[in-house]
C-alpha cells in the first residue's frame, strides 16, 4: 500500500536525504546569483583507488581552474569497475572493441595491442575489454575473482633471436608485477611501474624469441590490485 510505513527506514536516512533535496535547490540558486565559476569533480571508482591518485587529479584541476574554484571529492565501492555497479552491465552494442591488429615495422619491432589475444575473445570474471580514452582498446585485470586468468598472445616473429619486452599499464597502487609464460617454457616476473592511473611503460626486460609462430601468456598473482594493460612490444635487440 501506498501509506504503508517501512520499518527499516531510519531517521538519521531521512534526515540525509532532507539535506541532500536542500541542497539540490540552493546550490544552484547561489551559482545563479553569484556566477563563481567553481567546479566539482566526483571521483568514483574501485576500492583501490587510492589517496594518491586523488592528490594526482586535484592537483591537475586546480592547476587548470585555480585553487579556489575546483573542489574534488572520491567515492569508492567494491572491487570492480564502476560499470558493474549497474548488476546487469552488458557492453553497447555500438562499440567497436577490434583493435586486435599485430603490427611489425621495417626494424623489427613488433607492437600487440592488449586487444590482440587469441585467448579470452570476450570478457570474463576477471578479464575485461574496454574503450580506452586516446582510443583503441584497453584490458583490465580485476583484482577480484575466484581464479587466476591468462591472457593468451599469438605472435609471427620475423626472425630468431633476443628481443626487449615493454609492457604499456596503468596501474593504482606499486610493487606490482606481471608474469610471463613464453612458449610454455620460460617464466618470467616483470615488475610494473608505479603509474598512478596513467599510462607508463614498463622498463625493458630482454626475451628470446623463435622464428615464426611464438605463444605470450600473461597473469597476475593473487592479491593483485587491479592493473590496465594497454598493449605491449617487441624489439629487436642488435
Amino acid at each position: 500500500m501506498v501509506h504503508e510505513r517501512r520499518k527499516n527506514v531510519k531517521p538519521e536516512h531521512l534526515l540525509h536525504l532532507a539535506l541532500v533535496i536542500a541542497l539540490a535547490f540552493i546550490v544552484p540558486a547561489c551559482a545563479s546569483q553569484q556566477k563563481t565559476g567553481q567546479h566539482l569533480f566526483i571521483l568514483s571508482g574501485q576500492s583501490n583507488m587510492t589517496g594518491t591518485l586523488k592528490a594526482a587529479f586535484t592537483d591537475r584541476v586546480e592547476e587548470r581552474f585555480g585553487e579556489d574554484n575546483a573542489v574534488v571529492v572520491m567515492r569508492q565501492k567494491s572491487g570492480r569497475g564502476i560499470r558493474f555497479w549497474v548488476g546487469d552491465y552488458r557492453q553497447p552494442s555500438d562499440r567497436n572493441l577490434s583493435d586486435k591488429k599485430i603490427i611489425t615495422d621495417e626494424s623489427g619491432l613488433i607492437t600487440v595491442p592488449a586487444a590482440a589475444c587469441s585467448k579470452p575473445n570476450s570478457s570474463t570474471e576477471r578479464i575485461t575489454f574496454m574503450q580506452s580514452w586516446g582510443g583503441g582498446t584497453q584490458i583490465h585485470y580485476q583484482r577480484l575473482g575466484s581464479r587466476p586468468e591468462i591472457i593468451r598472445y599469438t605472435i609471427e616473429v620475423p626472425a630468431a633471436g633476443k628481443y626487449q619486452l615493454t609492457t604499456t599499464v596503468a596501474t593504482v597502487s606499486d610493487k606490482q608485477s606481471v608474469i610471463v609464460r613464453l612458449n610454455r617454457r620460460t617464466l618470467l616476473n616483470v615488475m610494473l611501474p608505479y603509474t598512478k592511473g596513467m599510462w607508463e611503460q614498463s622498463k625493458p626486460e630482454t626475451i628470446e624469441l623463435r622464428e615464426g609462430r611464438n605463444s605470450i601468456m600473461l597473469t597476475f598473482r593473487a592479491p593483485n590490485r587491479g592493473v590496465s594493460i594497454k598493449g605491449f612490444q617487441l624489439k629487436p635487440v642488435k
